[in-house]
């Protein structure tokens, strides 16, 4: 069956139009256009709508209302110690993951862990920082380190 008049027939995947492709835009607009549909994202097919806030942004959830809905503990890549991750929900609605390792959030929730507390639990004014300085042990080298935890003034 041959297109209307109005449409494009979608181009085909051949070895010379994959040669062609030299961006990842490229490559969504191909897609795209022979699927004659935007390009799914992974996650809203194989995730759960939870996003992983980079350590160097925990400083957005300072004062921010969060709720947590889970949390588990697993083997940190640095160090012998553990991590635990956290999904929260904020005020806002944002879906996020907070990985922590440090003696801050890791071990306030080890404390809330090991006294049987289980989520959700309501963090009502997110987090707060303690800057401090940090001396590498290997080098000697001082730098300016940040440790957040979970804020539980009233």
């Amino acid at each position: 069956m041959s297109p209307a008049k109005d449409q494009v027939a979608p181009r085909e995947l051949t070895n010379d139009v994959l040669r062609g492709i030299t961006t990842a835009d490229e490559a969504m607009r191909l897609i795209a256009e022979i699927n004659q549909s935007a390009p799914i994202q992974i996650g809203e097919v194989l995730g759960n709508g939870f996003e992983v806030l980079p350590n160097e942004r925990k400083n957005q959830l300072e004062s921010e209302p969060f709720v947590i809905i889970d949390w588990r503990f697993y083997k940190g890549e640095k160090g012998p110690g553990m991590v635990v991750a956290l999904m929260i929900v904020t005020k806002a609605g944002r879906k996020l993951i907070i990985n922590d390792g440090s003696t801050g959030i890791r071990d306030q929730v080890t404390e809330l862990d090991k006294s049987g507390v289980r989520a959700p639990v309501v963090v009502p004014n997110g987090l707060k920082s303690s800057n401090y300085d940090y001396t590498n042990p290997d080098t000697g080298e001082v730098s300016r380190a940040t440790t957040f935890y979970l804020d539980t003034s009233s």
